[in-house]
């Protein structure tokens, strides 16, 4: 279709954390802040549901970043914690809305770096999102 672009649903692909993986890492690592996310790593922004990544040989928690009011979790998919986009994967943790944070400002927490701690593997399932 030459317009398809027009009419394809536009999102972002990443991995998506089981309830089961979800609630078992909630136990092991509690959020410091009331509004708790630990939802997803993010792969891609601004792709189609054609571009959903093939499950990772492995996906590990290996650094933790956090300030007053956010906290995030360093995921290596694969070896790297690198996203193609050059950012760091991560899943953020837990925050405080009431202070006007959002999730995605965990990018910017995470670019003034982390620190490394012992690696967690985990489940992730692959995902097409929508905003």
């Amino acid at each position: 279709m030459r317009y398809k672009h027009l009419t394809e649903k536009r999102g972002y692909t990443g991995f998506e954390l089981p309830s089961k993986t979800r609630k078992i890492l909630l136990s092991k690592l509690p959020p410091k802040h009331a509004d708790v996310i630990a939802h997803h790593i993010t792969y891609k922004f601004g792709v189609g549901e054609d571009s959903v990544p093939s499950v990772p040989k492995t996906a590990e928690i290996v650094g933790y970043a956090s300030d007053d009011s956010l906290e995030a979790y360093v995921v290596a998919i694969n070896g790297s914690t690198t996203r193609p986009d050059g950012k760091v994967y991560h899943v953020t943790w837990s925050l405080d809305k009431s202070k006007g944070r959002k999730p995605v400002q965990s990018n910017n927490l995470l670019a003034n770096g982390w620190a490394k701690i012992e690696p967690i593997k985990i489940e992730v399932t692959p995902k097409f999102f929508t905003n």
